[in-house]
């Protein structure tokens, strides 16, 4: 959106968040107005480009209206059609963790059945995005949530090749596929796999579409995963 003042406004993702940001003809003058723990998906503005309202979803929020006031910021939520329905049906909670391999860091998302208990332990589910270049933001997964709130660790890798992590990052996955993506993916389960609530004789995994056919490539590659549900894979 584009003000009269020339100020242009505009979401953009970042590491599997949304953020709104404001810049003009000068780059260095672009500013990150809000956003950060979840995934935005469309905004509407006024005519002056005072007034904001945002499309989220989040973690524990899979749709909501946010009213946002550009100068000086406020920001408010006016729409929670579900806020009611969790009051009484908790969601996951969503730990985020980070390897490094090479000159890459890799990012993970570990959801948790509402009630966490780490004297516990829980099988571990692994899901693996589509594209090769979709990713897993801060957001409400339906699929995700009823395995977790379900009993289960639910453990959703962004690898090399995933968006919102960066041109390089995005292309390093270019006539590579099965090779340093799939290293990437099974690192983020071995980590993971140190924590003691981690019950490493019942791991599953899950793909759809590039997400098939990592899941397929991996189970003809390491035999560590009970169960495989593998979607359209190539």
């Amino acid at each position: 959106y584009c003000t009269p003042n020339g100020h242009v406004f505009f979401l953009a993702d970042v590491q599997g968040e949304s953020y709104l940001y404001d810049t003009t003809m000068d780059p260095s003058k672009t500013r990150k107005i809000c956003g950060g723990g979840a995934q935005f998906s469309d905004v509407v503005f006024d005519k002056e480009g005072k007034i904001a309202v945002i499309q989220a979803s989040s973690p524990t929020s899979p749709g909501e209206l946010r009213l946002i006031n550009i100068e000086p910021y406020a920001e408010s939520i006016i729409v929670r059609p579900n806020a009611d329905f969790f009051l009484t049906h908790p969601t996951a909670s969503l730990e985020k963790r980070v390897i490094t391999r090479g000159r890459l860091e890799i990012e993970s998302r570990l959801l948790k059945p509402p009630g966490f208990d780490s004297n516990i332990k829980y099988p571990l589910i692994l899901d693996i995005h589509g594209g090769p270049h979709g990713a897993f933001y801060d957001s409400f997964n339906a699929m995700q949530q009823i395995l977790a709130t379900a009993g289960y660790l639910v453990l959703c890798v962004n690898p090399r090749g995933s968006s919102t992590y960066g041109v390089e990052f995005l292309k390093a996955v270019i006539g590579d596929w099965g090779g340093e993506d799939y290293l990437d993916i099974l690192a983020a389960v071995d980590d993971t796999c140190t924590e003691p609530y981690v019950d490493t004789s019942r791991l599953g995994l899950h793909g759809y579409s590039y997400g098939g056919f990592m899941s397929s490539w991996i189970v003809g590659q390491d035999n560590r995963f009970k169960a495989a549900v593998v979607g359209a894979p190539c």
